[in-house]
């Protein structure tokens, strides 16, 4: 746990995002504001204070530049440090030293390091600080040893992580933003052995699905406050095995994501999402088949462990018309349990098992509509999903999540081209539902693996 940490550049944006987003983690209770210019930090200090609501910051003249400033700094350090980040300048090297800590600042175009060294006269004796930097293992001096074997090998897979994590970066959908993370890169695979329920021949077959998403935020101001989305969801079903009465092989989705974000006060974020929508077999593309959609997103940040949101949003699809209101939630109730979601399409209650694994209970609901060719019928898909989940962090950023459930509701059916309900509000028909010409589908299992890229939730 990081109960103490020290930040150079920390008013700088990078630095002071980082303190920020420090603060609301649980256990942090004491955070150093390394600046150059104490007007400057000052100012930071009062706005981290109001933006988190937590009296734990304190200003610290430091320049990593001037050996004198970092011995000066290291001494006004009253308390062992769990965390240092270096934001101006940067460490030389892999360094992990228990019982005391060590501060070096790197003059990067001159590649040469100034720093101080300070004993801690109680520091506990199995803490070790921890820290990082972005100019981490570039710039080495030249009476420094070679890194261990180990630690070359830890820095050769960080490095493939980062250019994982930039690949992402660049081809990044936005899911909620009410919930305890965004996922930007995402790509998922599903199992349903679905049974056909035809009184007259009754059959098992199977159902895979497979989804990808990304988004490309642009952001338009240099404290990221605003940002264009750009993106694509793309969604690929096959079926597989004897389906009498369910003639249908594939279907496929294809959704561009254009939007643009805003942090309007230092509590409110509104998102806008049009979302055109292109749904069939894809045997031969129509005008028509494209639906449009979209919506507008509110999200609330009340304290530091709470945030509200509200959606609105309509979309078109073969089956009628569909108005979207969903409620938004992220809740940390304790420091291993978050309950997050958009009712009624997700909730979601996670327990954090460890730092890199989590389990707990999720609820989905799905819906959608492809045309069919060359016959005049389309297919509904509506489905709302309780299951049980367990995910691990392969990386900080990187989740791969196994869910199993179970289908409480499963409308896969075919209908006449035409045959349309008056609207839809959420999941709910309003009017009277047309009779499918294909036989029902049972409730049943399904089985999801998915591996995504998360980035924290906007405050």
């Amino acid at each position: 746990m990081n109960e103490t940490i020290l930040i150079t550049g920390a008013n700088a944006s990078p630095g002071k995002e980082v303190a920020r987003q420090l603060a609301l983690v649980p256990g942090t209770e004491k955070t150093y504001l390394g600046c150059r210019n104490a007007q400057h930090a000052q100012a930071v200090q009062k706005e981290l204070a109001a933006r988190t609501g937590k009296n734990i910051f304190e200003t610290m003249p430091l320049n990593v530049a001037t050996p004198a400033s970092v011995q000066a700094a290291v001494a006004g350090v009253t308390m062992p440090l769990d965390a240092l980040i270096i934001n101006a300048g940067g460490p030389t090297g892999f360094h992990e030293l228990r019982g005391h800590s060590r501060i070096l600042g790197q003059l990067v175009g001159a590649r040469r390091a100034v720093g101080g060294i300070a004993r801690r006269k109680q520091a506990a004796k199995n803490r070790a600080l921890r820290w990082l930097g972005s100019g981490a293992g570039r710039v080495e001096t030249r009476h420094q040893a070679a890194p261990p074997a180990h630690v070359f090998g830890r820095r050769l897979c960080e490095r493939a992580a980062h250019l994982v994590r930039a690949l992402l970066l660049t081809l990044l959908p936005v899911a909620g933003w009410a919930q305890g993370y965004v996922e930007g890169a995402s790509l998922s695979s599903e199992v349903l052995p679905l049974t056909s329920k035809d009184p007259g021949q009754a059959s098992d077959f199977r159902a895979y699905i497979t989804r990808a998403s990304v988004v490309m935020p642009r952001f338009l101001r240099a404290d990221k406050s605003q940002a264009l989305l750009l993106g694509l969801n793309a969604e690929a079903v096959y079926f597989a095995g004897n389906r009498p009465g369910f003639d249908v092989q594939h279907l496929f989705v294809v959704t561009p994501v254009l939007g643009y974000t805003r942090q309007l006060t230092p509590a409110l974020r509104l998102t806008g999402l049009f979302l055109p929508t292109l749904g069939s077999d894809y045997r031969r593309i129509k005008g028509e088949d494209v639906q449009f959609g979209g919506l507008v997103r509110g999200l609330y940040r009340v304290n530091p462990l709470l945030a509200l949101g509200a959606t609105l949003g309509f979309r078109q699809t073969f089956y009628g018309p569909t108005y979207i209101l969903l409620g938004g939630l992220d809740w940390q109730v304790a420091d291993k349990v978050r309950i997050f979601g958009d009712v009624p399409a997700t909730l979601t209650a996670s327990y954090a098992a460890t730092p890199k694994l989590n389990a707990g209970l999720d609820v989905t609901a799905n819906f959608g509509s492809y045309r069919l060719e060359p016959e005049n019928h389309y297919v509904r898909y509506r489905t709302f999903i309780a299951g049980l989940f367990a995910e691990y962090y392969v990386q900080p950023r990187v989740a791969l999540r196994a869910t199993a459930g179970y289908s409480l509701v499963r409308n896969l059916e075919i209908y006449q081209a035409g045959d349309r309900v008056s609207g839809i509000l959420d999941f709910v028909n309003l009017g009277t539902a047309p009779l499918p010409v294909s036989p029902p589908i049972g409730n049943g299992l399904v089985l999801r693996l998915a591996l995504s890229f998360r980035m924290p939730t906007p405050k």
